[in-house]
């Protein structure tokens, strides 16, 4: 093993230490590595974390609980610059994009899912808030991922007294087009300003190509996500992924959207006009451009309301699409789900 390759490697492990907001083992470590091409077994992680502890960018946060990125960590990683996160990134979309195997022909397969981890005492209450924006097709589908302790959601497993929750996000419908022969090209993570249902403006966009995180995931941390008038009156502003396709086959592309509403409705999901800008973002010539809601809305209301969530960096991504239940079932039944 070169010494140029042991340090691209060390740099991986540490760049994945420090996007999680928990300590992580050596195992989970190899398998998020491997998403990103990156091939080392867990044995192999243990001597660099060891190495990447000797010089004080990791620390053990306890025997068995795996490690945590230091101070001095971030400092190296921020001096490294930006380029090693920003392909891994981008490389993480395109993984995630190519693993869905969900078919609206057959309703079955994996999607791709943001998962929320709350108290299971308030579950019923975050349905509640999900209620409306699920009445109004504001978020894809009417159906969520659920589960208790001990059991796992996108290769985590729920701790006791909690749950997680699953929520559909923008990949799963760019996986959906692939599956038919249609890649959408992710272009801008986007703020948009609906009235009556139907986007006004663009209000800000990070580029994909230029940012290291979700830019979905920091409009909503920023507060800067408004849906409280949404489900009355469809105004509000929504967080959202903005992605293109070849013109020359709109039609087709049309027709997929129609199957994928019939699974996953949302007056979120637009196309625009074949060669035309969207909400004044031109993507260039023979380009037509897609608005895909993120998951992350959902949260918006359950953040007003106070109930505690945390969105968890999800390890795998991915859930198997019959183990979705309706949410209007659960309202109904009052049920309360406790584990």
């Amino acid at each position: 093993m070169s010494g140029r390759n042991t340090e691209a490697e060390r740099r991986g492990i540490l760049r994945v230490v420090a996007e999680m907001n928990t300590a992580i083992g050596s195992d989970k470590i190899s398998e998020i590595l491997a998403s990103y091409g990156i091939n080392l077994k867990p044995r192999s992680v243990r001597f660099h974390l060891k190495k990447l502890d000797q010089s004080g960018f990791t620390a053990l946060a306890g025997r068995r609980n795996g490690r945590v990125i230091t101070k001095e960590g971030r400092d190296f990683l921020s001096k490294q610059g930006e380029g090693i996160k920003k392909s891994i990134f981008l490389s993480r979309i395109d993984e995630l994009i190519h693993r869905v195997s969900f078919s609206p022909l057959t309703n079955a397969g994996k999607v791709c899912v943001d998962v929320f981890e709350i108290f299971a005492k308030d579950y019923q209450r975050f349905i509640m808030c999900l209620n409306p924006l699920i009445t109004s097709k504001l978020i894809l589908g009417t159906k969520i991922a659920v589960c208790g302790k001990g059991v796992s959601l996108g290769g985590i497993f729920c701790p006791p007294n909690k749950n997680l929750i699953g929520v559909i996000n923008a990949f799963s419908i760019a996986g959906i087009f692939l599956k038919n022969g249609i890649y959408l090209t992710p272009r801008l993570g986007v703020l948009v300003e609906f009235n009556n249902f139907k986007p006004i403006s663009l209000l800000e966009s990070i580029d994909y190509n230029n940012c290291s995180f979700d830019p979905l995931e920091l409009f909503l941390n920023a507060k800067m996500l408004d849906m409280e008038s949404f489900a009355t009156k469809g105004n509000g502003i929504i967080a959202a992924s903005l992605m293109d396709f070849p013109s020359a086959i709109y039609n087709l592309a049309l027709s997929v959207l129609h199957s994928i509403n019939e699974i996953f409705p949302s007056n979120i999901l637009t196309v625009g006009k074949p060669d035309m800008p969207f909400l004044g973002f031109y993507t260039g010539p023979n380009r037509t451009s897609i608005l895909i809601p993120s998951g992350l809305n959902a949260l918006v209301l359950v953040k007003k309301a106070g109930i505690e969530f945390i969105v968890q960096p999800s390890i795998d991504d991915f859930a198997v699409f019959s183990d979705f239940k309706d949410i209007a079932a659960s309202i109904r039944s009052r049920f309360q789900y406790i584990e």
